[in-house]
């Protein structure tokens, strides 16, 4: 989708301002303003990061770098998606701990990311209650 522009968007009342963990003012450029497109982008990421979650970690704790890789790899992606910056960095942490064999780091950031992950869970499911 190009170079995203700083933008100052209108904010629909009852939508929350964007949070340090995501930026909503780059979601609703993305998606051009449409409310129902970004619900479903929101609902869509929800509903599979509990899976996600549990994959990536099973992977870590059976120290399956191939895995680890792959699943990480695959929330990276989401979690661009809805510009989640705190959340990509810590999966980015996360996989260059594991590729140089440091899985006492791994593990660490393992936990830095289910945190940053339930704080993001609790700033996007009001966007997918709220009606514009």
């Amino acid at each position: 989708m190009g170079c995203l522009h700083p933008v100052k968007p209108e904010f629909p009342a009852g939508i929350p301002l964007a949070r340090p963990s995501h930026d909503l003012g780059a979601l609703l450029h993305l998606v051009e303003g449409d409310l129902e497109l970004l619900r479903d982008m929101v609902r869509l990421y929800l509903d599979l990061e509990p899976e996600a979650l549990r994959d990536l970690g099973g992977a870590l704790r059976d120290r399956n770098g191939e895995a680890v890789a792959r699943q990480a790899h695959a929330l990276k992606s989401a979690l661009s998606t809805l510009h989640a910056s705190a959340g990509v960095r810590a999966v980015v942490e996360l996989e260059k701990h594991v590729r140089s064999g440091r899985i006492d780091y791994a593990e660490q950031t393992w936990k830095r990311l289910v945190r940053e992950l339930s704080g993001l869970r609790q700033e996007l499911e009001p966007l997918i209650r709220t009606q514009a």
